[in-house]
């Protein structure tokens, strides 16, 4: 009896909200945001905290739940303690989720941005314009927000970005017209273009062999097949070209993420918790 005593009185220190607390905290800085949501909850129904929901917030977003962290972020709009630090993590997380609709909208709002987190949003902000489906109409306030040290690293993308070798589908088109193949070489299909060439040209002396030997049915059925080749190969060049457009832009767009993700997106990481 006094043992069993013993051990629910060692259970509930264990328990305690201090410890949940604490454990928490340990399992937040070492990376196990779902565990430290959990214990992050337990407490929260004992007691308020800002903090704690700010931490949640967080965890979501490191765990790529970014509807929940969004929501989470929300909350703490009107909070005193982190109203500021709440917006712009809520920005962050439109800007991790690829919401540029809403990015757009809230970067003209001046009561949405503070003075203290302005140019960290507008880092952001900029950053989602060097990914290829967006068009940078000035170059110099693109890098207004950053630093030297950091336009120079972002400088080599935003050339390339400018410069993404892309081919035409209606040259490509002529090309494949006038000699079979030639707008799949044009395009790096080289395989393709070679086969598209020899295919087209074989079927072609075939037709004619035959109506030189009078086979007028085998003639017939060879130049059908050489036309059919011949206009496919016209059609694949394009759709070739249009292919290589759309590899070049998803290369260079995973390189930019690569990069972005391994500078933090030039934002300084929120250690106000672990040290």
């Amino acid at each position: 009896m006094i043992l069993t005593i013993v051990n629910q009185a060692q259970d509930n220190v264990f328990l305690s909200i201090e410890n949940r607390l604490r454990f928490g905290d340990f399992l937040f800085c070492d990376n196990d945001y779902l565990r430290a949501i959990d214990e992050y909850k337990i407490v929260l129904k004992n007691k308020e905290s800002d903090m704690l929901k700010f931490k949640i917030a967080l965890a979501y977003q490191e765990l790529k739940k970014y509807n929940e962290s969004e929501n989470s972020f929300k909350e703490l709009f009107s909070s005193q303690q982190f109203a500021n630090e709440a917006k712009f993590e809520y920005f962050r997380t439109l800007y991790l989720s690829d919401n540029f609709e809403m990015m757009d909208k809230l970067i003209k709002d001046d009561s949405f941005i503070d003075a203290s987190t302005s140019k960290e949003i507008k880092k952001l902000y900029n950053l989602k314009h060097l990914y290829s489906q967006f068009h940078i109409e000035d170059s110099s306030d693109f890098f207004d927000p950053f630093n030297d040290k950091e336009s120079v690293e972002l400088l080599k993308y935003f050339i390339r970005k400018q410069n993404i070798e892309n081919k035409s589908p209606a040259f490509a088109a002529v090309l494949s017209a006038v000699v079979p193949g030639l707008g799949k070489v044009y395009t790096e299909n080289y395989g393709d273009g070679i086969t598209a060439f020899l295919l087209t040209g074989v079927l072609t002396f075939l037709a004619i062999d035959n109506f030189n030997a009078e086979h007028d049915f085998r003639g017939w059925l060879f130049t059908g097949l050489a036309a059919y080749f011949y206009s496919g190969n016209i059609y694949g060049s394009a759709t070739s070209a249009q292919l290589f457009n759309a590899g070049a832009r998803i290369t260079f767009d995973n390189d930019l993420q690569l990069f972005l993700n391994k500078n933090n997106h030039f934002i300084p990481n929120n250690n106000l918790f672990c040290k």
